[in-house]
């Protein structure tokens, strides 16, 4: 007469338990001791013995499934016994089960375990289902992964660059645009153009700062181009240059800047005029931004960071006044220039910006 194998009760508190493995296959002989299965529990994991001689007839639970106490998880008899079982002495029917120990781990990182997909016979969660459900949950989705578009791959590999080999300092001044926001306005010019080109005069008269390192040698360009860095919409970073900016009246300068930066915004701007640049005007006033420090564009020697012009309390003669305020922040190549030298150009610029009169008479 068959011999019914049920899932013992392994514990005073158990009242269920995780088929891991089968030691004994279906077919095999088995004697009375033998190790039929492993079973997890919540604390450990046993094996359960062959409770007679015979041959093991019918495996009716498979391993990763989760079974009552008492449960009938397989038959031992002889040899072509039948072992038809009423419908009730049957395995349960299949849901969604999960293991002692999936379910504690699941439990102490607050994780719906029906949410997770088991890999265990008949679906069954597995412990290690729950780590990798887990590992899944801690990175991006598939669907978030993009491709780095290909600008930004290549500008991305020229800053970690410069940043890699250029020792960076950083100067920032503040300075008060009270005159300049007249100026600008009496001239129909933009705050980019007086900045253009007061860097223009300042480059002129600090040429270390309008230099590239080659190797170990310095080389001094002979003229002034700079390049505007301009957001193009979708995530896109183009820095048309104005050229020859030394030799270009402020009005020459508003009329050459508004052809390039509309000609970058509609993504009509040739190579030509995407390169040569010899210094770099980066200017985040526009998005609020009051303050930032920007990488040097290689193999140039400086950038200029600006930021939003805000309304500040100044001390003035003594009295506490109200003054449009824009700090800029100098960054350069400590190879080329020191603090000192880029103290005075900041110097030098603050002064023309304050007192603007003098960038139209060079």
């Amino acid at each position: 007469m068959p011999v019914k194998v049920t899932m013992p009760m392994l514990g005073l508190t158990m009242s269920e338990g995780v088929i891991t493995q089968w030691l004994k296959r279906q077919g095999e002989a088995v004697r009375k001791g033998d190790c039929l299965f492993e079973v997890e529990t919540d604390k450990s994991v046993m094996e359960v013995e062959a409770p007679e001689d015979g041959v093991l007839l019918k495996v009716l639970t498979g391993a990763g499934i989760t079974v009552p106490v008492g449960a009938t998880v397989a038959v031992i008899g002889a040899e072509g016994e039948n072992v038809a079982l009423p419908p009730e002495e049957q395995a349960p029917p299949a849901r969604k089960t999960i293991s002692p120990r999936a379910r504690r781990l699941a439990e102490e990182h607050q994780v719906n375990w029906q949410l997770i997909e088991g890999t265990g016979a008949e679906g069954q969660i597995t412990e290690q289902d729950v780590k990798a459900f887990l590992e899944r949950r801690q990175q991006p989705a598939a669907a978030d992964l993009q491709p780095l578009p290909r600008h930004r791959r290549l500008l991305a590999q020229r800053l970690t660059q410069s940043h890699l080999e250029r020792p960076h300092i950083h100067l920032t001044v503040p300075i008060d645009m009270s005159r300049a926001s007249q100026f600008r306005k009496a001239r129909g010019v933009s705050y980019n153009d007086l900045l253009v080109k007061a860097l223009g005069i300042c480059l002129a008269g600090f040429p270390q700062l309008n230099s590239s390192l080659e190797g170990d040698r310095v080389r001094l360009h002979p003229h002034i181009h700079i390049g505007v860095a301009v957001a193009a919409g979708d995530d896109t970073l183009l820095v048309p240059v104005i050229r020859h900016v030394d030799k270009l009246a402020l009005r020459e300068i508003a009329a050459a800047s508004q052809t390039l930066i509309e000609k970058a915004r509609q993504r009509k701007l040739t190579p030509d005029e995407m390169s040569g640049a010899t210094f770099t005007l980066s200017n985040l006033g526009m998005f609020g931004v009051e303050q930032f420090t920007a990488i040097i564009n290689p193999p140039e020697a400086g950038i200029l960071a600006v930021g939003v012009i805000v309304e500040e309390p100044r001390v003035i003669d003594g009295a506490v006044v109200i003054r449009p305020m824009m700090r800029v922040t100098l960054g350069v190549d400590h190879r080329l220039v020191d603090g000192a030298l880029a103290a005075r150009f900041l110097e030098r610029l603050k002064a023309l910006l304050e007192d603007p009169e003098h960038l139209d008479a060079q």
